[in-house]
């Protein structure tokens, strides 16, 4: 598929959101930002999913994929380690095994007993694992019997997290986001088209409409999450996430539109 730059830029701007959300750690701002900065990665993801490029190769997509997020998150991860051993460690995670935390590396999920001292590489081995479960996905060629599928592995991901969410490999987290992979899958055919302005107008409308009459339902759920002891208090899945994900989606593709028009 041809680059697009308004895609590109988007990117530019949920990677700031994560950045913000990872130093701004109280308040409203939080909890909005860790509901919808890394689903827009993973509908991303789910735009640019493609077979075809890889001849429809198993072989040829596995061996891509472990250059582009594995080997990364490899170089990454022990450039890191060797950091935070000789240097963080004496101002922050010292206490920590050094053993556990190199364990981590095969690990691959954010805990803290692993992978505690860089837990943001979590992302890569995920993103690797969701894109090799919708491999099997995308042979579902019927559109409605694949979406089903998609959000009846949500639904059992969602009641069963608490003995599902330490998988390793990112293994949990990519089978309960797939729902946002097969959201950005089935936007692809609508990428490059225009539509009239009111339509976004509307669209705003119908998301701060749905947010006002939701909002605060969803954040005292996220709250009596948050203290609780439950694995997922600080991963992006759990209830408000699941609704303001939505929201930074729709507001996604709006702002996308919008600058496809601005600047064809």
């Amino acid at each position: 598929m041809k680059r697009n730059n308004t895609i590109d830029i988007l990117k530019g701007i949920a990677i700031l959101l994560v950045v913000f959300g990872h130093i701004c750690w109280e308040g409203i701002s939080h909890e909005y930002l860790w509901g919808f900065h890394m689903a827009i990665f993973f509908f991303a993801s789910g735009i640019f999913f493609s077979t075809e490029k890889y001849n429809n190769s198993f072989k040829n997509f596995f061996k891509a994929k472990i250059k582009g997020l594995i080997f990364p998150y490899i170089i990454f991860y022990l450039l890191t380690y060797v950091y935070w051993v000789l240097i963080e460690s004496r101002f922050r995670g010292g206490e920590l095994s050094r053993v556990d935390q190199l364990i981590g590396l095969f690990y691959g999920t954010y805990n803290v007993n692993y992978n505690d001292f860089n837990g943001a590489l979590w992302f890569l081995p995920c993103l690797f694992t969701m894109n090799i479960y919708y491999w099997f996905l995308n042979k579902i060629n019927n559109n409605v019997a694949r979406i089903s599928t998609v959000c009846a592995i949500y639904l059992i991901c969602f009641y069963l997290n608490p003995y599902l969410s330490l998988l390793p490999f990112g293994m949990f987290a990519a089978a309960i986001s797939l729902v946002f992979f097969e959201a950005g899958r089935m936007y692809r055919p609508y990428l490059d088209k225009k539509y009239p302005i009111y339509g976004y107008v509307i669209l705003i409308g119908i998301a701060i409409a749905i947010q006002i009459l939701l909002q605060g339902k969803a954040l005292s759920a996220w709250r009596v999450n948050e203290t609780s002891d439950n694995p997922l208090k600080f991963t992006p899945f759990t209830t408000l996430p699941s609704f303001t994900s939505r929201q930074g989606i729709i507001l996604f593709v709006i702002i996308k539109h919008l600058l496809r028009q601005a600047h064809p």
